[in-house]
């Protein structure tokens, strides 16, 4: 789709002047680095024709501002969601690349830029299907400021900004506005995000306000928004009828878009049941005006889902009534500003483990407490996941053990490398061990001993060292614990990411 030229500027502009971008320079890429999601995902580029002036804007902070900027603005309008970007190592992956084809010949194509990118981009390998490109082009265009699919009608996977465009009877697009600061989005940030729902297919021809193949007449502020007044958007779908959350069946729906992910969840890389012991998960809403619900998932060793014994979720101010007691894989949650929620297992039965994925509407604090008579209470924080971690390990034969609990909240399979290290020198390690790991997959074992371990031709007898565990395809949460055969022997110990 095109992007309408902009009438006018926001008053809010004014307020800022120079010294916008104050990041150190970033290397360039001329790559896509290797994913840290399996998901679908924006790739954000910089794009120049072959006789376009580079203006670093990948390096300098132009673009990274830009999209962070847009970032927040959808975050704070998809309530609990955003925008799944293509990062490498935690960061935003940005790929340059300079086309086959000058400034002139891509302009001559008139309403096809976009397309002409798409192709180039695909003959340089980047056409990945899980993928759309978010293109800032440093070259012109005489149709447009910008441009994007909209399937099912117009397919492809390129959004596309045309920073030097020249479109008739408006003003220069180069005179438009990147945003000042991550906060505060402008004119092309906006565009960019307009053509990336386009490439998703928003806005349907379905929806009630549809118009202008894509786009909705309803209001102004809207994002998608095309007419006869001038762009002014501040709203992601007003009276959400449209394109979001919009309950219209059959409509295409944002919400439902595999490119968004959830932006609070928690993991717990271990929760158990039976036997004498109990796991109760606490949450904590730190908003004084929100309300936030979400869900409780609970998976098994190979990622399945795990029916678990519940004996009550109690809400703390006790605005609905207690639950009673139930078994399941999920269970759902709703807390009132300020408020807690506390889920209890029963304690009864076999002895089952696995893993728990907290998914909030909102930001939420949680922890886990195991109760395990008669050995006491720990209490561990959700865990982050990481691509490597070291934690201290100690046993003693008939004694003191340590456990781990490793949980895979990926779509891919992963691969583990551990390895248990001894003394000032602890290259080589004493042992090593290789591990895959499913998607939601789950594994907790003790480090040695009798039974199914992690290094059981180790000698752990009476061992006190560390373990490293480093991650390749993903990223793992990671609970570890230490126990032992007397009362009060039985505490926590920290999980440090790998620098």
């Amino acid at each position: 789709m095109r992007l309408l030229p902009r009438t006018f500027v926001l008053s809010f502009f004014a307020l800022f002047c120079c010294g916008l971008h104050d990041q150190a320079a970033a290397q360039r890429m001329t790559v896509d680095q290797p994913d840290d999601s399996f998901s679908p995902q924006i790739h954000v580029m910089y794009i120049l024709p072959n006789d376009g002036t580079d203006e670093q804007l990948d390096t300098n902070g132009t673009i990274k501002t830009s999209v962070r900027a847009f970032q927040n603005w959808i975050t704070g309008q998809l309530g609990g969601r955003q925008l799944r970007l293509d990062t490498f190592q935690g960061d935003l992956d940005m790929t340059f690349v300079r086309l086959t084809q000058s400034d002139a010949e891509l302009s001559s194509t008139g309403p096809f830029v976009r397309d002409q990118i798409e192709q180039e981009l695909k003959a340089a390998g980047f056409d990945r299907s899980d993928k759309i490109y978010a293109v800032y082009y440093g070259g012109g265009s005489t149709f447009a400021c910008g441009g994007g699919a909209w399937p099912p009608t117009l397919p492809g996977k390129v959004a596309a900004l045309y920073l030097k465009g020249t479109p008739p009877g408006a003003i220069p697009c180069a005179a438009n506005s990147f945003a000042p600061d991550e906060n505060t989005p402008g004119y092309w940030d906006f565009s960019m995000l307009h053509e990336i729902l386009h490439t998703m297919g928003v806005v349907a021809t379905c929806a009630p306000n549809h118009t202008l193949a894509g786009h909705v007449s309803d209001d102004p502020r809207d994002v998608m928004y095309a007419g006869s007044q001038p762009w002014a958007p501040s709203i992601l779908d007003i009276n959400r009828n449209d394109y979001f959350d919009h309950g219209n069946s059959g409509c295409l729906d944002l919400s439902d878009s595999p490119f968004l992910e959830n932006l609070w969840p928690l993991y717990f890389a271990q929760i158990g049941n039976g036997q004498g012991l109990t796991s109760e998960i606490v949450l904590i809403n730190p908003s004084a005006t929100e309300t936030v619900s979400g869900q409780i998932n609970f998976f098994n060793d190979d990622g399945s889902p795990l029916a678990i014994e519940i004996a009550s979720v109690e809400a703390v101010p006790l605005t609905t009534a207690r639950s009673p007691a139930q078994t399941g894989s999920s269970v759902s949650f709703s807390i009132a500003p300020l408020g807690s929620v506390v889920l209890s297992t029963n304690g009864q039965g076999n002895p089952v483990t696995g893993a728990a994925v907290v998914t909030p509407s909102g930001p939420l604090g949680g922890v886990i407490r195991f109760r395990l008579d008669p050995f006491g209470i720990a209490g561990v924080g959700a865990s982050q996941p990481v691509t490597g971690f070291i934690t201290p390990v100690r046993r003693k034969a008939g004694g003191i053990n340590t456990g781990v609990a490793l949980y895979n909240p990926g779509d891919q399979t992963v691969t583990l490398d551990l390895a248990l290290r001894q003394g000032e020198n602890p290259d080589p390690p004493i042992a090593t061990r290789q591990i895959e790991l499913s998607a939601n997959g789950h594994l907790a074992q003790f480090v040695g001993g009798a039974g199914e371990v992690l290094f059981s031709n180790a000698d752990t007898d009476d061992f006190v060292g560390t373990l490293v565990v480093e991650v390749a395809g993903g990223k793992v949460a990671a609970t570890v614990l230490e126990l032992g055969t007397e009362p009060g022997q039985f505490t926590t110990l920290p999980v440090t990411p790998l620098e």
